[in-house]
Order: structure tokens, then C-alpha cells, then sequence
């Protein structure tokens, strides 16, 4: 069983991504298995700063930034 955290919307201003990243790390050290996709356009150039932040953490193999899709439904 996998655990998946799906966050909709992803880079639309003024949602605070850099501290949900910073959040996801406390999930990480509890469930190292544990993944989290953010979907959705890169609105205001929040993604470099997401991008530094997972870096920062360590979270590149957890946090995937996917873009804008059509098919979220199929991937969970």
C-alpha cells in the first residue's frame, strides 16, 4: 500500500506550498514510503521556490510537482 497526498491546484497564489513541503517533511520521517504530488499550473513563479525547498529538505524522491493534467483521477 502506497500513501499518496494529491494537493489540487498546486502553484495558484496565495496558497503557502513552501510550507506545505516543509509539513510533508514531518509525514516523510513518520512514513518514508509516503508521496506527494502537486498538480497544477506555475502561477506568480512559486515553483522555483517549491523546487529550493524540496531540495533543501531532501525530498526529491517524495515530492513530484506534475504540471497540469487531465487524468489525476487515473493516477491515484
Amino acid at each position: 500500500m502506497r500513501s499518496v497526498a494529491y494537493w489540487r491546484e498546486f502553484l495558484t497564489f496565495p496558497k503557502n506550498h513552501v510550507r506545505l513541503v516543509e509539513m510533508f517533511r514531518e509525514v516523510v520521517d513518520r512514513t518514508p514510503g509516503a508521496r506527494l504530488w502537486l498538480v497544477g499550473r506555475n502561477a506568480e513563479g512559486l515553483e522555483v521556490d517549491v523546487r529550493k525547498r524540496i531540495q533543501e529538505l531532501g525530498l526529491e524522491e517524495n515530492v513530484a510537482l506534475l504540471g497540469e493534467r487531465a487524468d489525476v483521477a487515473r493516477l491515484l
